[in-house]
């Protein structure tokens, strides 16, 4: 009796232990599940960080240009000549000049003070257009002279930078900088992160350059060559759900969704960043190289790329570009061997090319100390 007794005691604690054991391990499970999510939603606020970050930077360089054409005194006495040709001939030459020397790619027009096409930096067939019907925002100056920089639509959604040039004391017209998402799209693009800008598809009376663009569930896709598959892999009801959650994962890609806003606060798009699984990992950590990335501007990243491109290009060999690395890192006997080799090696330069090199090469001695 006893014994049965105690077999039946045994059998309670074994399923008891199975039990905890078992709610244990869901326990777990629910929680690394919810630690999981709370590390992908950071990957997310951390890239949607990085390209808000890059288009505050695409605005204020747009902005800068903007104002420097605006005090442009040749371009203001074509404006009140109405010499549509030399406004025509001063803008696309600061525009060769700014893509010549800097990491950016913009264009300028130049509006009358009654919204019609002046003159612009990429054609002269439009002068006289008007664009009060394409551009409400323009109508704002009425009420209101100070420059703006903002996204907003027009035939195509972009950042827009205006910027009033007046006369004696009256508005004779503004220069407009204009800007579109391509930098962006490929700054990430070389990180394999995908970025989809979207334009409600409500503005396509007005958006007229975009009208074969392609759709997606209410929106116009607005930068150029993305991933047509990201469009397909959305569809319809994976788009609802990324509207209103913010993050969704489709067929091993993780998406995510925030809205954008013109410069009157109204919500004109959003923007989609999409990330493979593999990516989404490498992402995850913390320590990850694209970190450093994400806290770089785009003329930095230029910086860098430019560099490398120019590296090699001075040098006759890449033996000679590797020797003078050494430079810094050797003593004594090695040291009067490399002097010797990069004499004989550098003594076949011009004296132009050997400017070059020094000017690339740091060749002061760190000195340690304090500064008093």
């Amino acid at each position: 009796m006893w014994f049965e007794r105690l077999k039946s005691y045994r059998f309670l604690y074994i399923v008891l232990f199975v039990l905890i054991i078992s709610g244990l391990g869901i326990y777990i499970i629910h929680l690394d599940r919810n630690i999981d999510r709370q590390v992908i939603q950071k990957v997310g606020d951390r890239l949607f960080s990085k390209l808000h970050s890059e288009l505050e930077e695409q605005k204020s360089g747009a902005f800068a240009f903007a104002l420097t054409l605006a005090q442009n005194s040749d371009l203001a006495r074509a404006l009140e000549d109405d010499n549509e040709e030399k406004g025509y001939e001063l803008l696309s030459r600061f525009m060769t000049t700014v893509s010549k020397y800097t990491p950016y790619t913009v264009r300028a027009q130049v509006i009358t003070a009654d919204y019609c096409i002046f003159a612009r930096s990429w054609d002269n067939n439009f002068a006289g257009m008007p664009l009060d019907l394409y551009r409400p925002d323009l109508l704002d100056f009425e009420a209101n002279k100070k420059p703006r920089v903002a996204i907003e639509v027009g035939r195509r959604m972009g950042i827009k930078a205006t910027v009033p040039v007046f006369g004696h004391d009256d508005v004779i017209g503004f220069v407009e900088v204009l800007q579109f998402f391509g930098p962006v799209t490929q700054m990430f693009k070389a990180h394999r992160i995908d970025v989809i800008v979207l334009m409600e598809d409500r503005f396509l009376t007005t958006a007229t350059l975009m009208r074969e663009n392609p759709t997606l569930k209410g929106y116009v896709v607005a930068n150029q060559a993305v991933n047509r598959f990201h469009i397909d892999n959305l569809g319809s009801s994976q788009m609802e759900t990324l509207r209103y959650a913010g993050h969704v994962v489709a067929k091993t890609y993780h998406y995510f969704y925030e809205p954008l806003f013109d410069g009157r606060g109204e919500r004109i798009g959003a923007a989609i960043i999409a990330v493979d699984q593999q990516q989404m990992d490498y992402l995850k950590n913390e320590d990850s190289d694209l970190s450093f990335f994400l806290n770089m501007t785009r003329p930095q990243l230029y910086s860098i790329i430019k560099s490398k491109e120019e590296q090699g290009s001075i040098y006759q060999s890449v033996y000679d570009h590797e020797l003078l690395y050494l430079k810094d890192t050797l003593e004594g006997e090695d040291r009067e061997l490399f002097l010797k080799e990069a004499h004989e090696r550098l003594s076949t330069y011009s004296k132009e090319a050997l400017i070059d090199i020094i000017l690339g090469h740091n060749f002061s001695k760190k000195i340690g100390g304090e500064i008093r």
